[in-house]
């Protein structure tokens, strides 16, 4: 069972209220910066687009005088407000909704789609996506086929996923949750027509809850925070999760060393159990990982030797990757190996692991060189970049 922890520290040179997520008592597996001007993520905007650029098959959509998102032409077909020229596809002056879908990082600016999602706890629903699916990490056959039954029975739109916590619902509370998701849905789709340009018709409450709603809260324990707007904003909220408010004379930092394991996240060494070490290198374009072997020796031969070391380093990447917040392309230089059957068995454990991650990476595969591509999906900014920038 794990443990979502929200304090406020000092580091270095910045008070920073933190989030962080504990499997066990030692490990974390996720910081995050909380920001006192919450996330654009998952906001639904009344959007006028601003221009096109056909050239990067995009458009740019003003959500407030002088803000703007990047918009792909890429997107489905969006709830439009008014359109100009339905013949001619999207074009500047018309107003629709997008759902912003990354914040803005360095110089580019935020991200938005056309695909509405409204989430609860078990559910989600999207609007312009109508497929219908069940989380990949509930694995149980007889309760997958259980819940597609149950999605089967509901209208073609909108979409519908299962989410992870759902594993354990009967149908007739799926069909509570969904009929409170399906009002605030058709209240949005509904009263679009009738929306005044940068109308903002979904607000997120908080890093907090936007957060808390992104996990899967099967294994979540318990939420424990210092500080009490926080926690009046949690135990006021619909989460089905156990909320404490600390108040022992020990900073709840100090509890759970949140101070050097802080330290540990942003370090660009990162040690493994056998002796070997990562060196991990973000640029702005990608992130570099370089796996060594270190002082780790063993009677093993070379082959099996750097088999052992990459497995377990690719176990501590997907650690790393969420931990940081690492996301976009990632290019790892595994030890390397000659065997084909030894980078199979790598790739194959890599993808397993990868599975475990909350929001989702792709193992490439390996490229001419013997380099690792894989990806991460974007949202936040890295967390190197949410506490230095």
């Amino acid at each position: 069972m794990s443990k979502l922890i929200f304090t406020s520290l000092k580091f270095r040179y910045k008070n920073l209220k933190i989030s962080c997520l504990r499997h066990d008592s030692r490990r974390p597996v996720l910081f995050d910066v909380l920001s006192d001007n919450p996330t654009l993520l998952g906001n639904i905007y009344a959007g006028r687009v601003l221009s096109i650029a056909k050239e990067i098959n995009a458009a740019f959509i003003e959500i407030e005088p002088g803000k703007k998102a990047f918009y792909s032409l890429d997107e489905p077909d969006p709830v439009f407000i008014k359109q100009n020229h339905p013949e001619k596809g999207l074009s500047i002056g018309d107003e629709l909704l997008i759902e912003i879908k990354k914040d803005a990082f360095g110089e580019k600016d935020v991200v938005a789609g056309s695909v509405l999602t409204f989430k609860s706890e078990n559910l989600v629903l999207s609007c312009g996506n109508n497929t219908k699916g069940v989380s990949k990490k509930i694995t149980d056959s007889e309760i997958r086929t259980s819940l597609r039954d149950w999605e089967n029975n509901k209208a073609s739109e909108p979409g519908i996923l299962v989410r992870t916590n759902a594993t354990n619902l009967s149908k007739d509370e799926l069909d509570i949750e969904y009929e409170k998701l399906y009002l605030e849905y058709k209240s949005v789709i509904d009263k679009a027509p009738y929306l005044k340009c940068y109308s903002v018709v979904r607000k997120q409450t908080s890093d907090a809850l936007y957060l808390i709603n992104s996990l899967s809260l099967n294994d979540l324990e318990e939420i424990i925070t210092d500080d009490a707007s926080i926690y009046d904003e949690l135990v006021n909220s619909e989460i089905k999760v156990k909320v404490r408010l600390y108040g022992e004379s020990l900073p709840l930092y100090k509890v759970y060393s949140l101070e050097s394991r802080l330290d540990e996240a942003l370090a660009k060494k990162v040690y493994l159990k056998s002796g070997g070490y990562l060196y991990i290198e973000p640029t702005e374009a990608l992130t570099v990982i370089d796996v060594n072997s270190g002082k780790k020796s063993s009677k093993k031969n070379k082959e099996e030797n750097a088999l052992e070391i990459n497995i377990e380093a690719a176990k501590e990447i997907v650690t790393q990757l969420s931990l940081r917040n690492i996301s976009g392309i990632i290019i790892i230089d595994f030890i390397n190996m000659k065997e084909d059957k030894s980078k199979n068995k790598l790739l194959s454990d890599f993808a397993s692991f990868a599975k475990n991650d909350h929001i989702g990476i792709q193992v490439l595969g390996l490229t001419s060189l013997g380099l690792c591509e894989i990806t991460r999906k974007k949202t936040k900014k890295p967390l190197f970049s949410q506490i230095f920038d």
